[in-house]
């Protein structure tokens, strides 16, 4: 289950444009994941992380973002499934610099508050009975990227990791959890935006 909350916490909103004075960009995107083990554990997640920002000039952007994801385990054999519900939302700033007509790299620094509410549902002789787990926090996110403008401000954005930082604290507990990630160059993240 850790596996599957480490990656809804992955919630990569990518971000970049080749940024216009003046406009308003909007975009993001969306990911579905499904994996069985050996144990013949399957694992289904989907997350979708959009964002909006205002662009000031042609290397400034502020905005908001923001990102929700739904995991399920259901072990093979077993009477009990876990659901799992993920989403944050915070301000973001990124600084661009166009290289070419086509291509911009540009580097983001994003942050907020951020949520987990976990169910494990448990069938014992045609009885249910469930238990759920609830945690907060807070995250941050630095991280550089590459935008190739396809047509009229509409692009693709490849992100290939960065640094991320994130606490949680489950719900009446005594201490919380942090956690420091350094992903950059393991991952791949591709979304899409578009400059109004």
């Amino acid at each position: 289950m850790k596996k599957i909350v480490l990656g809804i916490f992955s919630l990569a909103v990518v971000a970049g444009a080749n940024a216009q004075s003046g406009t308003v960009l909007v975009g993001g995107n969306v990911g579905v994941e499904t994996n069985k083990d050996a144990e013949e554990t399957k694992t289904t997640s989907f997350n979708i992380a959009p964002f909006v920002g205002y662009q000031f000039n042609d290397n400034w952007t502020v905005g908001v973002t923001g990102g929700v994801g739904f995991a399920k385990e259901d072990p093979k054999g077993s009477d009990e499934v876990e659901k799992a519900t993920a989403f944050r939302v915070g301000p973001f700033v990124r600084y661009t610099q166009p290289i070419s007509d086509i291509f911009s790299i540009f580097g983001q620094l994003e942050g907020g508050y951020q949520g987990l509410n976990k169910k494990t549902e448990i069938t014992d002789n045609n009885t249910t009975t469930s238990t759920t787990l609830k945690a907060n926090g807070g995250y941050a996110r630095l991280f550089p990227a590459v935008f190739i403008n396809v047509k009229n401000g509409f692009g693709l954005n490849f992100d290939f990791g960065g640094v991320e930082f994130n606490t949680m604290k489950v719900k009446d507990a005594d201490h919380g959890e942090n956690n420091f990630k350094f992903n950059f160059g393991k991952t791949v993240n591709i979304g899409i935006s578009k400059n109004f």
